[in-house]
């Protein structure tokens, strides 16, 4: 046997070095292993669904739940070795209402007598290692940057495994179905890339791959480099390849944010900051009334879905009926099994109460994107809207009592906007991507 080379020894313990350095001085290595650990999840999930086996089931818990578990302790890992700095203001403000908003989910929760999983223990210590160590806003775009790269990697290597066939893609055993989305969906690669219908996608679904896709799209126009090209053809066919209004939406309206508050467009940068931010809202008010009421509630019987779901709100409008009482109703309501709305679920599982809590939270949230939107750094607030607006025809997640990739995803787009907003003691910011990360001895000693 022959030992290695001392200036091999030497090289491997200066990597490891270096390597502990950027993770002493960046917050990105344990924040974004906090949202890929859900991205990792939905992925074997996924694997175990189309496989049809238990060999990923684990003491009982589907990857859904432990993977993140287990992937906890090593973001927590990378969390202590980072030198930053508590967060405050309003940064502390929204996270802070977050853990408010949990606590509240969680005792209605218990009141209804619902089931939970034990993923939901992860929320405050989430929330408790970003607010003692709060990320810049470099470090918090950086994470949205690797998750979108991580996200447009899982929808690649998914559909390349079907393609090949070494995984089956999930099909819908009702033929007719396919046909019926063939009909009502703009599907312009049905019959191609071995695919019948709507692509499901790696993230469990067709409108929460699709949505997946919509942030890699906004992400690549922001950043706006050559790689970029890449990333957001991969995005914007993973649109096209799910078909869901709510994908198209969330594309169109992140672009349009991004095209408002972009310092790259001098014309618009001339109107004023509150016209812009009023054509925002007023868009955003638009296209999701027409997404929800013209194209989307009559077609797929979400209008008789949401109306199902409001009545049972009304047996219980301050707490909700819960998450019981949805699966035990009789007809379209238990049929769903969900609302097919974030908004319209929440209302009707934790009622008035939930509702306001935690939409106030996120409320902060957006004020602090819309904020830094009107500086010129637009990228948190096109996921934050895009988030919103597909959140109207879509159940993306099983609500906040829960982390997931969607909802870490607009926390870290928040901490990105809080950071811009108090750059330059008020001037016009620039992008985030083209900051250097500091070096220890150089790092600012205090966060947003």
């Amino acid at each position: 046997m022959t030992s290695s080379s001392p200036t091999t020894t030497a090289e491997r313990q200066s990597g490891v070095a270096r390597a502990r350095d950027y993770c002493r001085r960046s917050a990105v290595p344990y924040l974004a292993t906090l949202i890929v650990s859900y991205m990792l999840a939905f992925q074997f999930n996924y694997l175990g669904g189309v496989l049809e086996t238990d060999a990923l089931v684990f003491k009982g818990q589907s990857p859904g739940i432990y993977v993140p578990l287990l992937l906890f302790p090593v973001a927590a890992a990378l969390w202590l070795l980072y030198a930053g700095r508590p967060a405050k203001g309003w940064v502390l403000g929204f996270l802070g209402l977050l853990a408010f908003a949990w606590v509240v989910h969680l005792t209605i929760t218990m009141a209804h007598g619902d089931m939970y999983t034990h993923a939901i223990w992860l929320y405050l210590p989430t929330l408790a290692m970003i607010a003692l160590k709060s990320p810049g806003r470099a470090d918090a775009w950086t994470a949205v940057v690797v998750v979108a790269w991580t996200a447009a990697t899982l929808l690649v290597v998914t559909r390349l495994l079907e393609i090949v066939g070494w995984v089956p893609m999930f099909k819908i055993p009702d033929l007719s179905a396919t046909e019926w989305e063939k009909q009502n969906y703009w599907l312009p690669f049905s019959g191609y890339l071995g695919l019948n219908g709507r692509w499901p996608g790696p993230f469990g679904f067709n409108d929460k791959t699709g949505f997946m896709s919509a942030i890699i799209v906004i992400v690549a126009v922001q950043r706006w480099r050559w790689s970029s090209l890449l990333l957001g053809a991969i995005g914007l066919l993973g649109v096209m390849l799910t078909g869901g209004r709510g994908p198209y939406l969330a594309v169109l309206t992140g672009l349009g944010v991004l095209l408002l508050f972009s310092p790259r467009v001098p014309l618009v940068s001339r109107i004023p900051a509150w016209l812009r931010l009023s054509a925002v809202g007023a868009g955003a008010v638009a296209l999701a009334g027409y997404f929800a009421f013209f194209t989307t509630a009559g077609v797929t019987g979400r209008g008789a879905i949401w109306a199902g779901f409001l009545d049972l709100w009304q047996t219980s409008p301050f707490i909700g009926a819960g998450q019981s009482a949805i699966w035990q109703a009789d007809g379209i309501v238990g049929a769903a099994m969900d609302a097919h709305s974030l908004y319209v679920q929440e209302l009707t599982e934790y009622g008035i109460v939930g509702a306001i809590v935690q939409y106030g939270a996120v409320a902060v949230g957006l004020a602090l994107a819309l904020r830094s939107a009107a500086r010129g750094w637009p990228g948190p607030l096109a996921i934050v809207v895009a988030y919103l607006l597909a959140g109207v025809t879509n159940l993306l997640h099983d609500g906040w009592i829960a982390h997931s990739a969607y909802t870490l995803l607009v926390i870290a787009a928040v901490l990105s906007a809080a950071g811009g907003t108090r750059q330059q003691h008020g001037q016009p910011v620039s992008d985030p991507s083209s900051e250097h990360t500091p070096s220890i001895s150089e790092a600012p000693r205090s966060t947003p």
